[in-house]
């Protein structure tokens, strides 16, 4: 068996990675439809 625990990690971590960019990038274009859809 793979031990997946180190992958959930690592997933989860550029899954909040992302969502801080897109944020960043929302505040930065001005756009603010994505953060209100969440």
């Amino acid at each position: 068996m793979i031990d997946t625990s180190p992958i959930r990690a690592r997933c989860a971590r550029l899954n909040l990675d992302s969502q801080d960019m897109g944020e960043g990038l929302d505040s930065l274009s001005g756009a603010s439809n994505k953060r209100y859809e969440r």
